[in-house]
């Protein structure tokens, strides 16, 4: 800041403080207290900046949640497609060792007996036994 206008900033704040001194001798303590009824032109520039850098830092919280989000939805689906997958291989094991008990046993009575039906899907395969 220049000379100048410290100077001039310099004078004003002594007439405020004058004004303020001769007020105080009027009223007492209240001339101190109370808020001057003078409204300055706010300072565009300042209050632009300052509305772009909040949305500016709002934007960058928002994509590092949604970053968040879709890290935590990926694990997700991982954790459930390997818990598919685990839960597909143990029933397909079950299924498999049923079957093999269920043929080792003497032939069933002829409305009680089962056909197994091996169906291939993307993954393993399946047996379904129906009633004949």
């Amino acid at each position: 800041m220049d000379l100048e206008t410290e100077n001039r900033i310099a004078s004003v704040l002594l007439r405020e403080a004058a004004e303020l001194r001769r007020q105080a001798e009027k009223d007492g303590v209240r001339a101190y207290l109370e808020k001057p009824n003078v409204r300055h032109r706010p300072n565009s520039r300042f209050l632009t900046t300052t509305v772009l850098g909040v949305k500016q830092s709002n934007s960058a919280v928002e994509t590092n949640e949604m970053g968040k989000a879709r890290e935590l939805e990926n694990e997700r689906l991982k954790r459930k497609s390997r818990e598919e997958s685990s839960r597909s291989s143990s029933q397909m094991k079950r299924s498999s060792s049923f079957s093999k008990r269920s043929l080792d046993v003497a032939p069933l009575m002829m409305r009680e007996r089962s056909l197994i039906n091996h169906h291939r899907t993307k993954d393993c395969t399946w047996m379904m036994m129906m009633k004949v």
